[in-house]
């Protein structure tokens, strides 16, 4: 795991069974590719999960985790899907 958390205790993190201290949530932060901010932003709209904005940050959320040689995959296979819509 990048966060190099121990999957249990991340399972109560999620489960809200136990805090993180300031250390583990860097550590989650930092392996999620995040800035604080954007950790704890709302700027996502789960409330409409049709719009555009909502789809917008969920690719762009998921691209931050990868690396660059899956994000060049990640990013042909956009172009292709975008070529076929067309």
């Amino acid at each position: 795991m990048q966060a190099d958390i121990n999957p249990a205790f991340l399972g109560h993190l999620e489960r809200g069974l136990k805090s993180p201290t300031i250390t583990t949530l860097d550590k989650i932060v930092n392996a999620l590719g995040l800035s604080y901010s954007e950790f704890f932003s709302d700027s996502a709209d789960t409330a409409d999960t049709g719009g555009k904005r909502f789809y917008m940050d969920m690719i762009m959320n998921s691209a931050k985790r990868l690396s660059d040689d899956k994000l060049k995959i990640a990013a042909d296979i956009m172009l292709k899907l975008t070529e076929l819509a067309e």
